[in-house]
C-alpha cells in the first residue's frame, strides 16, 4: 500500500475506535482538543512507521511486545535514574502509544490479524498502565524516602489482581471451556446488574479519574516534569494516593456486585446455551 492509503486507513480505524470505544469524536476540536491534537500526531507518525515496516519481516505482535519492553525501561528510568535520564523515561511514556497505534494498523496492512494479537494488544495496555503506576510509586519512594509507597504499591497490585469481579469472569470462562457449566440460558434472567443512578455517577467518576487514558497519564508526566524542574514533589504524591484509593473503591465495588447484585449468576447464565 502507498502512504496515502495507509494514512487514510489509519484515520478511518482511529475515528471508529474512538467513537465506539470512548465516545470521542476526534473531529470535534472544541470538546476534545487534547485528544484531537495528540491523535492526529500519532496517526501521522504511526502511518509512517507502518509504511516503512509493511515489507519487512517485523510482525505486529513484535511491535506490541517491543512497546511493553520500552515502557518497562521507561518505568525504571523514572523510578531509579538521575533527573536528566528521567526525562527520557517521560518521553517514552508519552510516545508509547505510537507502537500501540502501529501494531493493529500493521496487522491490517499485512493481513496478519491473529487471535493472539487480539488478546496481546489489550494485555499489553494493561501491563503498560501497571508499569506506569508502579514506576510512579517508586519515583515517590526515591524522592521522599518514605516506605509507605512500597506498601501502597503492594496494596495496589493486590487490589488489581485479587479483584473478585475480574476473577469471576476468568473462572466462569474456564469452567465453561472445560464443560462444567451446563444447562440452558434463562431467557427472562436479568441481563445486567442494576445499580441506582447515584452509584452509577460515583462509579463513572472513579473509573474516569487518573485511569489508563492517555490524557491522564500525560497529566501525571507533566506534573513529574514540573517537580523535577523545581526540585521537590508537589502533586504526584496525592495523585498516587488517588489512584490507589480509586482501585480500592473498585475492588469493594466488585464484592458489592458479586454478593448483592447477582453478578456471578448473571455471567454464568450468559455463557449457557440458548
Amino acid at each position: 500500500m502507498n502512504f496515502n492509503q495507509i494514512r487514510k486507513l489509519n484515520y478511518s480505524r482511529s475515528n471508529l475506535r474512538h467513537s465506539k470505544g470512548y465516545q470521542i469524536n476526534l473531529n470535534d476540536w472544541f470538546r476534545n482538543p487534547y485528544s484531537s491534537i495528540k491523535s492526529r500526531l500519532f496517526i501521522e507518525i504511526s502511518s509512517y512507521i507502518v509504511y516503512l515496516l509493511q515489507n519487512t519481516k517485523i510482525s505486529p505482535n513484535f511491535l506490541t511486545i517491543l512497546n511493553s519492553i520500552l515502557v518497562l525501561i521507561a518505568g525504571c528510568l523514572i523510578a531509579f535514574a538521575e533527573n536528566n535520564l528521567k526525562l527520557y523515561g517521560i518521553i517514552i511514556f508519552f510516545s508509547q502509544g505510537l507502537l500501540d497505534w502501529a501494531d493493529g494498523l500493521l496487522a491490517k496492512v499485512k493481513k496478519q490479524t491473529s487471535d493472539i494479537g487480539f488478546v496481546l494488544d489489550p494485555w499489553s495496555a494493561f501491563l503498560n498502565y501497571n508499569f506506569f503506576v508502579i514506576s510512579l510509586g517508586l519515583y515517590l519512594y526515591n524522592q521522599l524516602n518514605l516506605d509507605i509507597f512500597i506498601y501502597l504499591i503492594i496494596i495496589y497490585l493486590c487490589l488489581r489482581y485479587f479483584d473478585l469481579r475480574n476473577y469471576s469472569y476468568m473462572f466462569v470462562m474456564y469452567e465453561k471451556f472445560n464443560g462444567r457449566i451446563k444447562g440452558k440460558k434463562k431467557k427472562r434472567f436479568f441481563k445486567q446488574t442494576k445499580i441506582n443512578n447515584l452509584l452509577k455517577i460515583f462509579k463513572n467518576i472513579i473509573q474516569n479519574t487518573f485511569n489508563d487514558r492517555s490524557h491522564w497519564i500525560d497529566t501525571v508526566l507533566l506534573v513529574i516534569i514540573v517537580e523535577l524542574y523545581i526540585g521537590r514533589v508537589i502533586l504526584a504524591e496525592y495523585i498516587f494516593y488517588i489512584i490507589v484509593f480509586n482501585n480500592f473503591l473498585l475492588f469493594l465495588g466488585g464484592f458489592y456486585l458479586c454478593f448483592f447484585k447477582n453478578f456471578i449468576s448473571s455471567i454464568i447464565n450468559s455463557v449457557k446455551t440458548d
